[in-house]
């Protein structure tokens, strides 16, 4: 798996990419 939002966010880790989406998506409603 190689999902361009880690590029964006410059995490290695997967987890924390999938945490920040969450956060973004919580935000945005």
């Amino acid at each position: 798996m190689g999902s361009p939002e880690d590029d964006l966010i410059g995490i290695p880790f997967p987890d924390h990419s999938s945490e920040l989406l969450s956060c973004l998506n919580e935000q945005r409603q």
